[in-house]
């Protein structure tokens, strides 16, 4: 008996896009492994794609249309910019479903939202830093960009917090997104502000690590009780060795 085996061509899985928002590489990089694995689980392919800056709106869009053409059937966004709507409202015409992590954005109708209590968690950073300073003192926030609604709600939770206890509050400075500009930016508020400083809050992984840099330049450790945002091994470190008094993760 002759037999004429014929290998069968392996079935595409099927597609779903992840894309991100940008700044914040450890935290990125723990959303597309989380990404991956459950995909890997589930029999799906991931279109996974990172932007150079929390900044970067066009290059987003480009990704999103991206992912469309890569004939990826839904989408987990994390979004920088609020005219992510109408690429939502033509995923919505070809019933591509979108799920929005991280961020909060008027974007709806979307099919789920997965994401931090922002607020709460700058609340949290406030009431460490409160009890760390026996309800006394100034503090200042050095927030990342104003508009992104993620560091914006944790920003205001901090501030709120902080404007309720006996701490004086010193003006609020956007930094950036950008590491360099970060550093720049930070650097010359802390010249500025750095003696009537006895705390300072940062609302994400890059205005932590810029801050601590120029920190680590202008006064000896733990002189500022500075509370940060999110982790990698940097901050870790920068909280061993007593430079950070508080890190909130997500």
């Amino acid at each position: 008996t002759t037999m004429l085996l014929i290998q069968q061509p392996a079935l595409a899985k099927e597609c779903i896009g992840v894309i991100n928002a940008g700044s914040g590489k450890h935290f990125w990089r723990a959303v597309e492994s989380g990404a991956r694995k459950a995909a890997s689980e589930s029999g799906y392919e991931i279109f996974y794609r990172t932007q150079p800056s929390d900044s970067a709106s066009k290059e987003q869009g480009q990704q999103l249309k991206d992912a469309v053409k890569r004939g990826c059937s839904a989408i987990v966004l994390a979004p920088n910019s609020p005219t992510r709507i109408t690429e939502i409202q033509t995923f919505n015409s070809q019933n591509i479903p979108v799920v929005i992590i991280d961020r909060d954005m008027q974007l709806d109708p979307v099919y789920a939202k997965v994401m931090t209590d922002n607020y709460r968690a700058g609340q949290l950073a406030a009431q460490q830093m409160i009890e760390a300073l026996e309800n006394h003192g100034s503090v200042a926030v050095l927030g990342l960009q104003h508009g992104i609604s993620s560091t914006d709600a944790r920003e205001q939770g901090f501030s709120d917090t902080i404007r309720s206890s006996n701490i004086k509050l010193l003006p609020t400075v956007h930094l950036g997104t950008d590491i360099a500009e970060i550093r720049l930016n930070a650097g010359g508020y802390l010249t500025q502000h750095l003696a009537e400083m006895d705390g300072l809050f940062t609302p994400n992984e890059m205005t932590t690590l810029g801050a601590l840099a120029e920190l680590r330049l202008k006064t000896k450790p733990g002189r500022i009780i500075h509370v940060g945002f999110d982790l990698d091994r940097y901050l870790l470190q920068g909280l061993s060795n007593g430079e950070l008094a508080g890190l909130v993760l997500q």
